[in-house]
């Protein structure tokens, strides 16, 4: 597997695997981004994205965000630990961030110290 592809083994395609998110993932917030977090029993960590219109605003917008989110996980997917169900979807109102700002928000879900 090419180290920056973005295989479909990668990526949450099933409602059940997003309904398994929602019912028992739990919730991370960093910066600009939030996710559901679960862990999936394999050596590789998937990724979902929920992008509602209600916060993003029209279908260009939301296309944008999915685009950032999709591409801030695979650039980062080696810096995130393996083996969990990652829900992704953008906190409050996004304006026009860049990727830099996403990619640190996504690594930040995982790597921020509580307390």
């Amino acid at each position: 597997m090419k180290r920056f592809g973005f295989p479909k083994k990668l990526r949450l395609t099933r409602h059940r695997d997003f309904a398994r998110a929602s019912k028992n993932g739990q919730v991370r917030q960093a910066g600009i981004v939030k996710a559901l977090v679960v862990e999936n029993g394999l050596g590789y960590t998937r990724v979902g994205l929920r992008v509602s219109s209600k916060g993003a605003g029209g279908s260009v917008a939301r296309n944008r965000i999915k685009r950032l989110l999709r591409e801030a996980f695979r650039l980062n997917r080696d810096r995130l630990p393996a083996g969990f169900d990652v829900v992704l979807s953008p906190r409050g109102h996004w304006e026009s961030p860049t990727l830099e700002e996403v990619s640190r928000s996504l690594i930040r879900l995982f790597w921020k110290k509580d307390g």
